[in-house]
């Protein structure tokens, strides 16, 4: 299971870390920008102010199978160009297009279409900050602590332009993310059901998060029994998915 909130990056390190001071938050974000700065080559700066008082936060529950089978559905549109031919089905989590996908990231070859998508499949968290961001950049931990979280930092503007591609090939109606509580996804009458919810859930996210001016943030659930165990290398720089 994912889920998805809306929410400063102070506040979410305020809550896994157990930190309180507004300064030092404040400090660890400028930190983080700087580094994605000279990472990215280019200005990465975004404001946000740690909240006066606890509040809650809305977060939408995603079934992993949802996550991985849009991630199925991107890689198969970056590969094919269209989805003539796609099927989400039983395991999208171990889709053969992402197999496909694998190997050609071993060659060197790069995502060019969906790099907020295909690139951010390796993190515990993901925050989307509002930032246009070429790719993914994953924050790789400098201790072996085996609590810790892998985290990336993704982009909101490039997540929405890949979304749009999707929508589009799913056919699916302009504006149809803002009345989801009337749309029903059923997998046994629609076979594009589970990247079609992923899709327009992420959609009505990302125009939240937007109007905020706030990180979407994508965590995986405790447990997660389609998680990819792939091991982090160690390092203080973060490393960009090709």
């Amino acid at each position: 299971m994912f889920e998805l909130f809306v929410m400063p990056l102070v506040d979410f390190w305020a809550q896994y870390a157990d930190e309180t001071d507004p300064e030092h938050l404040s400090q660890v974000l400028s930190d983080l920008q700087e580094v994605l700065s000279k990472h990215f080559e280019m200005p990465v700066k975004w404001e946000e102010t740690l909240s006066d008082e606890e509040s809650s936060v809305e977060a939408d529950a995603l079934d992993s199978e949802c996550i991985y089978a849009l991630r199925a559905l991107a890689a198969w549109l970056e590969i094919h160009g269209s989805i003539e031919g796609f099927e989400v089905g039983d395991e999208p989590w171990l889709h053969p297009i992402l197999e496909t996908l694998d190997e050609r990231l071993q060659n060197d070859q790069e995502v060019e279409h969906f790099p907020q998508i295909l690139n951010s499949d390796d993190a515990d968290v993901v925050a989307f900050v509002p930032v246009d961001l070429p790719n993914v950049a994953i924050l790789e931990d400098e201790e072996d602590d085996e609590e810790e979280i892998n985290f990336s930092i993704g982009s909101l503007p490039g997540l929405q332009r890949e979304l749009e591609r999707i929508r589009l090939a799913l056919g699916i109606e302009e504006g149809v993310e803002e009345e989801l509580d009337s749309v029903v996804f059923d997998a046994d009458q629609d076979p594009m059901a589970l990247p079609r919810c992923a899709c327009l859930v992420l959609m009505a996210r990302v125009k939240e998060a937007l109007a905020k001016k706030m990180p979407l943030m994508l965590q995986l659930g405790d447990g997660d029994e389609y998680s990819d165990e792939e091991e982090v290398e160690e390092g203080g720089e973060p490393e960009e998915r090709d």
